[in-house]
C-alpha cells in the first residue's frame, strides 16, 4: 500500500517465492505506469478508495508510508477489509521511542521530515491504532536505520551555520556517518530502541 513504482514488490518478485501473487496500490498515475513497465501490477487508488476485493489478501505492507497519510485511523481499517481473516499487515515507520528522537526532538530530529510526515508513532500509539482498526498485534519490535541520525545531525549543523565541509559529512552520501550510525543503532536495537518501528498486525478472525 503506497508502493510507488513497485520497488519493494520487485524485490519480492526477484528474491521471494515464485508462487506469490504480488500486487500494489498507489495514488499516483505515474507510479502505476512505471510499475507496469517493470511488469508489476499496481492498482490506482488509496487504501480508502480502490477496486480491491474484500477478504482477498494474505499479507499487506505499509513501508515508511503511514507517517505520510492524513488519517491513519481510516487507512488501517480499509486495509483490514481487504485482508483475509488472520491476514497480516506489516508496518515500518519512524519510532518516537528511539534514542535519536529523545536527543533531537526539540527541533532537529530527522523523522519529522517536515512537511511530509503528518503522523508519528511509538509502540503504544501504534498498538492502540491497530486494535481500534480490527487488528491484534502479533509482534512489535524495532529495526536498525541510520537515516534519522544522519538527518538530525545534518539539521543541527545547518542551523548552527557550521562549515559546509562538516555539514557534508552528514548526508545520505556519506558512507562514514551512515556506517557509524548503523553501528550505534544496532546497539540500540538490542535494547528495543532502534530508529524504526516494525509492527506485525493480524486481522482479527471474528
Amino acid at each position: 500500500v503506497g508502493c510507488g513504482d513497485g520497488f519493494h514488490l520487485r524485490l519480492l518478485r526477484d528474491f521471494g517465492n515464485k508462487n506469490w501473487t504480488l500486487e500494489g496500490l498507489d495514488a499516483s498515475e505515474k507510479a502505476v505506469e512505471a510499475a507496469g513497465k517493470a511488469g508489476i501490477k499496481v492498482h490506482l487508488g488509496t487504501a480508502e478508495n480502490n477496486d480491491l476485493l474484500e477478504n482477498n489478501y494474505d499479507l499487506a505492507f505499509l513501508i515508511q508510508t503511514i507517517e505520510h497519510v492524513e488519517k491513519p485511523n481510516e487507512v488501517l481499517p480499509a486495509i483490514c477489509r481487504v485482508l483475509k481473516p488472520n491476514g497480516k499487515l506489516i508496518i515500518v515507520t519512524d519510532n518516537t521511542d528511539s534514542f535519536d528522537f529523545r536527543l533531537f526532538k526539540n527541533g532537529y530530529w530527522g523523522g519529522y521530515h517536515f512537511p511530509r510526515h503528518w503522523n508519528l508513532f511509538n509502540r503504544r500509539a501504534l498498538t492502540q491504532l491497530a486494535e481500534k482498526s480490527g487488528f491484534e498485534v502479533a509482534e512489535m519490535t524495532t529495526i536498525v536505520s541510520p537515516v534519522n541520525w544522519v538527518y538530525s545531525v545534518h539539521n543541527a549543523l545547518v542551523d548552527a551555520n557550521a562549515p559546509k565541509f562538516l555539514i557534508n559529512q552528514f548526508t545520505l552520501k556519506s558512507t562514514v556517518s551512515l556506517g557509524i550510525f548503523t553501528i550505534l543503532d544496532i546497539i540500540l536495537q538490542k535494547i528495543g530502541r532502534g530508529a524504526l518501528l516494525r509492527a506485525t498486525l493480524r486481522k482479527k478472525d471474528v
